[in-house]
């Protein structure tokens, strides 16, 4: 089973995937809109888990 949480408060994202006790963490700190900014980086995030799964992790 696998775990996607995005969690953003004041200035500061968190992206955590979760899968089989491995983790995956991306954070940072938002110059303007947190909601814009994870629209931004969905690509780059997306890429990273799709690797992931790919490796077998």
């Amino acid at each position: 089973m696998s775990h996607l949480l995005i969690e953003h408060q004041q200035k500061i994202v968190l992206c955590f995937f979760l899968k089989e006790n491995k983790l995956l963490a991306k954070s940072w700190i938002s110059e303007n809109n947190p909601s814009e900014e994870l629209n931004n980086y969905f690509t780059e995030i997306k890429d990273l888990i799709e690797m992931l799964i790919i490796w077998g992790f």
